[in-house]
């Protein structure tokens, strides 16, 4: 899981990428894998779409729940107008949840 920027800027409706990936014990991404991941925030900050590069997909950006596609998703997260630390919490059928903060400043 990598983010693309380090905070969010307070009231700005900053956007923070947050790429996802399927990868092994060595840290290889395993594109033959797909699975649901579950995305959920805690914090002064707001999920504004998730998704794949799927072309063709019964699922909405704004869901939760997606499935990945060649073993990736990714999230947007916007800042909110309240300073603090934004955690993302994201879930696997297989696997334990893992956290990310984004600190909004």
């Amino acid at each position: 899981m990598t983010k693309e920027r380090e905070d969010l800027r307070a009231g700005s409706n900053d956007l923070c990428y947050v790429n996802i990936e399927l990868v092994d014990a060595s840290g290889i991404l395993n594109t033959a894998v797909q699975r649901k991941v579950t995305v959920a925030i805690e914090g002064p900050a707001v999920i504004q779409g998730s998704g794949t590069g799927r072309a063709r997909t019964e699922e909405n950006y704004f869901d939760s729940m997606h499935e990945t596609y060649n073993g990736r998703m990714q999230v947007v997260v916007r800042a909110g107008v309240e300073k603090g630390t934004a955690t993302l919490i994201i879930s696997t059928e297989k696997s334990e949840s893992v956290t990310i903060e984004i600190p909004v400043v």
